[in-house]
């Protein structure tokens, strides 16, 4: 049975994104949410399945210097070709929000996962970012009191009452699905 890997925990947009796609890439196949996008694809090259990363992944430091992107991640599967990019696919994300935890009157701390930094330096300039890697993540460090907002999906922001939403957004997503290359012959010199 083929596996779809892709970046847990459940209420990831990457779990969404899996869950529509499945259908159309592995109609008989099962989602693997697993902790990094990295080990979803060491999970499709070992299981000969697919992964699935967007295009905006980045992963960023506490400072907030990138550390890991899509750009790398897709050169480093093409040199080592082991993993080729299959396809892609345009979505809706879920809606985002930023969300502030209940009493908070000016937001110094926000939690968010990378790509939605935008949102962060639209709507909260000031405030400190602390990055996560994943929204449901983000959420649940302010839920916990480690930030005074987040950014996140609705969905996942509305299961915390301690949570008042402020702005909404929507915004489509492009998905890359990677797969197990062929095996190339080489030639080699003679």
């Amino acid at each position: 049975m083929t596996t779809l890997a892709t970046l847990g925990p459940a209420g990831t947009d990457s779990e969404n994104a899996a869950r529509q796609l499945l259908p159309r890439v592995a109609p008989r196949g099962r989602m693997v949410l697993v902790p990094t996008f990295a080990a979803a694809l060491e999970h499709a090259w070992e299981h000969d399945g697919l992964a699935l990363v967007p295009a905006a992944y980045a992963e960023r430091d506490a400072t907030g210097r990138i550390v890991d992107c899509w750009a790398d991640l897709n050169f480093a599967v093409e040199t080592e070709a082991r993993l080729e990019l299959w396809c892609s696919h345009v979505l809706a994300l879920k809606e985002l929000t930023l969300a502030v935890r209940e009493g908070v009157t000016e937001a110094r701390h926000v939690a968010l996962h990378p790509a939605t930094t935008y949102y962060a330096e639209a709507f909260l300039p000031g405030a400190q970012r602390l990055f996560h890697r994943s929204k449901p993540e983000a959420v649940r460090a302010c839920v916990e009191g480690r930030a005074d907002a987040c950014i996140g999906s609705i969905d996942v922001v509305q299961q915390w009452p301690q949570l008042r939403v402020q702005q909404t957004f929507a915004a489509r997503m492009c998905w890359t699905i990677y797969r197990r290359a062929p095996a190339r012959v080489d030639r080699g010199t003679r």
